[in-house]
């Protein structure tokens, strides 16, 4: 297993939390009025509240490329089996799916799932990643039990394979590769 941005047990309060914090750095009132009418429960949220803290994160965070227009857009302008109907169909898809499971995706308890994984199992994670905390990604990693694991800390934030490639592959060829059987 190779997780990169993984979410941790109770990453949302954290994610709340350290985009806080980023906002009263940068002094930006309307980021913390968002906040301020949010609160910090997460039950509490609404789907356009949990956007829009997602949003404020990648605006507090420096480096972040844009999963939709910076990573998925350009990539399927380019691919020539989608039309620009099929790509804003794409989009269609996605905030449908995320309306109808977003009270399930705000619950989900990845604990349920249990800790112990039968296979090597790392995490690379941006070390100052705000949407996916790397502390808490920390924290889910420690609950694991698996018969080799490492946690790798890049520097930079969110989609850390995007926005810092070669040290996201020097990770992998220097963790991973030793645990990938070639021969088969």
């Amino acid at each position: 297993y190779v997780g990169a941005n993984q979410n941790g047990p109770n990453s949302l309060p954290v994610k709340y939390a350290l985009t806080k914090q980023a906002a009263l750095k940068t002094k930006n009132k309307k980021g913390l009025a968002l906040l301020d009418r949010m609160g910090n429960d997460p039950s509490c949220w609404t789907i356009e509240q949990s956007g829009a803290l997602d949003r404020l994160a990648v605006k507090e965070s420096s480096g972040v490329p844009n999963l939709i227009y910076d990573l998925m857009l350009p990539a399927l302008l380019w691919d020539p089996e989608y039309s620009l109907r099929e790509i804003g169909a794409i989009q269609k898809g996605m905030d449908f799916s995320t309306k109808e499971l977003f009270r399930e995706l705000m619950a989900i308890d990845i604990g349920v799932l249990g800790h112990r994984i039968d296979l090597p199992f790392f995490i690379f994670q941006g070390d100052g990643d705000i949407l996916t905390p790397s502390a808490t990604a920390r924290a889910y990693f420690d609950s694991i039990s698996a018969p080799h694991k490492a946690f790798v800390t890049i520097p930079g934030g969110h989609l850390v394979e995007f926005a810092n490639p070669a040290r996201f592959l020097q990770g992998l060829l220097k963790v991973v590769l030793p645990y990938i059987d070639c021969e088969r």
